[in-house]
């Protein structure tokens, strides 16, 4: 009778301690990140370095997927990419980028090639509200990827 009660009191704290074991908590990395505010699909308007501004010969899209979460994805100009970016409260940082393989346009190809790797030295986002052109018209989300150490500018509307 002692070693039942001697081994029930051995196993009974045993099995509530670890049935109650918590899971350790992990920060949410996008809990200061305007990510949730930027889903979806943005176009290109205008994009410059410190040398120049580079002329947009076809359509350049940019879409930040709610999953996965630090994903995105788009049209070129001529091919399609897709990839990752982490978006925190300090700043954009892009990943490594895939990007198919068709042949397109030379100025299309041309905004193509300078499109990515204008992205790739983006280091930081921002979105801003711009106002109505005129009455009939919504207002626009203007977002802003950038580097200002190389003076870099990518500018999408949504």
């Amino acid at each position: 009778m002692k070693r039942f009660f001697l081994l029930f009191l051995l196993i009974v704290p045993l099995c509530v301690f670890f049935s109650c074991s918590t899971k350790k908590y992990a920060p949410d990395p996008y809990a200061n990140s305007i990510r949730p505010s930027i889903y979806g699909e943005w176009v290109l308007r205008s994009m410059k370095d410190s040398d120049s501004t580079y002329e947009i010969t076809s359509e350049v899209t940019l879409v930040f997927p709610e999953k996965p979460r630090n994903g995105l994805h788009g049209s070129a100009g001529v091919n399609f990419y897709n990839g990752t970016a982490d978006i925190t409260d300090k700043g954009f940082f892009c990943g490594t980028i895939a990007v198919t393989s068709m042949f397109g346009d030379e100025e299309d190809m041309e905004t193509e090639a300078n499109f990515l790797r204008l992205l790739k030295l983006c280091d930081t986002i921002s979105v801003e509200t711009l106002p109505p052109a005129d009455k009939e018209r919504l207002e626009m989300r203007l977002l802003v990827l950038s580097n200002n150490a190389e003076a870099v500018r990518l500018e999408f509307v949504q």
